[in-house]
């Protein structure tokens, strides 16, 4: 199973939990990475391969996510409370469970996600 690349994610002590926080890992390839229940709060992870990945109930509090590439990702019951999701590729990802309030889901592509909420319906009728 592909993992992420040592050059571009730091190695935390193998005895604690997979501690991100505020890290920079922008445009790096951390497709297929196994990251369940990381902390990556504030991370930078601009344009970065998250493909695949499994983000399952990491905390992404107020990280930049913006364009990253996270089609057919699993980000169940992760924490995306602030994230910046604009332009991200999200197709095929699935958020059940997630928590997205405050993200920023501008321009991401979200064809066949699940667990999207629905977006506000624009045509309200106005007396």
């Amino acid at each position: 199973m592909p993992t992420a690349k040592p050059s571009s994610l730091p190695n935390p002590q193998p005895t604690t939990p997979k501690n991100y926080e505020q890290a920079n890992l922008a445009a790096s390839d951390l497709s297929g990475a196994e990251l369940p229940k990381a902390n990556l709060r504030h991370a930078t992870l601009k344009e970065t391969n998250l493909a695949e990945a499994n983000l399952a109930g990491t905390d992404l509090t107020a990280a930049n996510l913006g364009a990253a590439d996270l089609h057919d990702a699993t980000l169940t019951e992760a924490t995306l409370e602030g994230a910046d999701l604009r332009d991200a590729d999200l197709r095929g990802t699935d958020v059940r469970g997630a928590m997205l309030s405050d993200a920023k889901l501008d321009r991401a592509k979200l064809e066949g996600a699940q667990g999207v909420p629905p977006e506000p319906d624009s045509e309200q009728a106005t007396d």
